[in-house]
């Protein structure tokens, strides 16, 4: 049963808001509970302690006004105005005595009724039964000390002072006694309402401890249950974006876990699948790569035929390489023997034309075309990378010149193999190209035309390098060039001036640098028609083959001169 992310997560709210509510709920009983022992204390406990505290000190007030009637009667026959000033004394005393006793009798029996609630809710009855004991012994012995007391006045009344005196010693021991257990009874109260207090105070300090564990407990709680949730929706997640990380560098052989059920899981499985369909597309690209540049295909992958239609023209770059001495091979060689040493030549030309970002366009027997240029390379960029990827391809050629032996099995009569290469930058017509059912991603143009004029040329300058002036000035400063002529190409009308790439600027020796100047003086000389000053700079060039090239024209001239207005163009009859 899938389980959505949605509701794994309201599935936690929902847990933590019962968590949360329970812990509310038990903090709330412990509240609960403590208002009711405070409710208890503040209604019970504490008055019965005041009313104990009042009781010892009524009674201490009325033996007070008891003792001050004894007084009064024993001082009346000391004088008509002191017998004045006794009776007011006794008539205050004899009602403060009156009014203490009606307030004991109440007191006593408010003290009753709050320990009969006591008792009604009391879990420690003990401390409650002596107090009980003792009030109820109070309660006994007041009516006995009242009766007595009246007794004394009496006996004081009827001037039988010596027997009031006698009784009035026994119930001053009596008071005092009773007084002992009215401050028992006030102790045992106050110690009563004492503990209550510490227990309230324990009781919420408890709480209030259990509140800062619990609070603690469930952030704790929380941050524990975030965390492991976190993990289990985050750790697929990471898992994904180190899938399409993977990716993204290339590496195709993933496979991920589907560990969940959810959103993350059916995304999972579709990166799976995902990964697989791009498996097959890269195997299928790796095997069509072998007939076709993988960057095309690439191109062709992202982009569908009709964002790059026929009639799309952009100035190129295109390149065209031939292998000089291979057609005699053919006699020399088998058929096998051929197509290891062609598939070996073609090897090394491409790794060089891909290594400065050219896109081989097809072979043609043992030629190469290829092109630089947008969508592949930056319009600024592309004369001077088909530049550095024909001196490559020249290296190349030198590499298949050491391996010829080797790759052939000839030893001896080795023919020397070379290479010619030939750039033209222009405008060009890319895009697709051919009928319904087949076609082919490649340039056609004028540009590509002069191309391969210009690589032929090569066979008639004696040069490995021909470039047209387009691309000599889009690659800049940083090559050797030289000017080698101003010729016009067999089916070509307008002239084409047409340089050798020697080298790199950087790379450049003086006496490719010397070579380079004289060979420019003699160039100049020859458009002038000024014979003798051109062979003189020509002859200075030594055995170069373009300069020898020159003098053998320069013959032909001195003995059919051209016209007047004749510009130096050469016309070129061979492909």
């Amino acid at each position: 049963m899938k389980s959505s992310i949605g509701s794994k997560i309201f599935g936690l709210a929902i847990f933590l808001l019962c968590l949360t509510l329970s812990l509310s709920g038990f903090l709330l009983w412990q509240v609960s509970s403590l208002q009711r022992d405070l409710r208890v204390m503040a209604e019970k406990t504490i008055p019965l302690s005041e009313n104990f505290a009042l009781l010892n000190e009524t009674g201490l007030r009325r033996r007070i006004a008891f003792e001050r009637q004894v007084g009064a009667f024993l001082s009346a026959h000391h004088g008509p105005e002191l017998e004045t000033f006794n009776t007011r004394i006794l008539t205050e005393a004899v009602a403060n005595y009156e009014r203490f006793t009606d307030e004991i009798q109440k007191q006593i029996a408010r003290a009753r009724e709050l320990l009969a609630l006591h008792f009604a809710e009391e879990a420690d009855p003990e401390n409650l039964g002596q107090i009980e004991a003792l009030l109820e012994e109070t309660a006994r012995v007041y009516p006995l000390i009242t009766e007595q007391g009246l007794e004394v006045l009496a006996k004081l009344r009827e001037g039988k002072v010596a027997e009031a005196l006698s009784r009035l010693s026994i119930l001053n021991e009596q008071q005092s006694n009773l007084q002992q257990v009215r401050e028992k009874m006030q102790v045992l109260s106050a110690e009563r309402a004492q503990k209550a207090g510490e227990r309230q105070e324990k009781r919420n300090d408890q709480i209030r401890g259990l509140t800062i564990s619990a609070g603690i407990s469930l952030i704790l709680l929380g941050l524990v249950v975030a965390r492991i949730v976190t993990v289990k929706l985050t750790a697929p997640v990471r898992s994904l974006i180190e899938g399409v990380q993977g990716v993204r560098n290339g590496n195709l052989d993933l496979h991920l876990t589907v560990t969940q059920t959810d959103e993350i899981g059916v995304l999972t499985d579709a990166f799976n699948h995902f990964i697989a369909e791009l498996r097959a597309k890269a195997e299928l690209q790796r095997t069509f790569g072998k007939y076709v540049d993988p960057r095309v295909i690439e191109h062709m992958a992202l982009k569908p035929s009709d964002s790059m239609p026929a009639e799309s023209r952009v100035e190129m770059t295109v390149g065209f390489s031939d292998l000089v001495g291979f057609s005699h091979l053919g006699e020399q060689l088998t058929p096998k023997t051929l197509v290891t040493l062609l598939n070996r030549h073609f090897t090394l030309q491409s790794e060089a034309v891909h290594s400065q970002r050219g896109v081989v366009d097809k072979f043609i027997g043992d030629a190469i075309m290829a092109f630089w240029g947008p969508p592949f390379t930056t319009p600024e960029a592309q004369a001077q990378l088909a530049c550095d990827a024909a001196l490559a391809q020249l290296d190349a050629a030198a590499i298949l010149r050491r391996e010829t032996p080797e790759l052939t099995g000839l030893r001896r009569n080795t023919p020397l193999l070379d290479i010619r290469i030939g750039l033209s930058t222009g405008e060009v017509i890319l895009g697709n190209l051919g009928s319904e059912k087949t076609r082919s991603f490649t340039v056609i143009g004028d540009a590509v035309n002069l191309g391969s004029r210009i690589e032929g040329a090569n066979r008639f300058y004696g040069t490995h390098i021909l470039v047209s002036e387009r691309t000599a000035e889009m690659a800049g400063t940083n090559f050797l060039f030289r000017e080698i002529d101003l010729l016009t190409a067999k089916g070509k009308s307008e002239p084409a001036k047409i340089f050798e790439l020697m080298g790199r600027a950087s790379t450049a020796s003086e006496a490719q640098i010397e070579l380079a100047h004289q060979f420019s003086v003699g160039l100049a000389a020859y458009r002038s028609q000024d014979w003798t000053r051109a062979e003189s700079a020509f002859a200075a060039c030594g055995s170069d083959a373009p300069s020898q090239v020159f003098l053998q024209r320069i013959a032909k001239l001195r003995r059919n001169p051209p016209p007047t207005d004749w510009a130096g163009v050469w016309k070129l009859d061979e492909k």
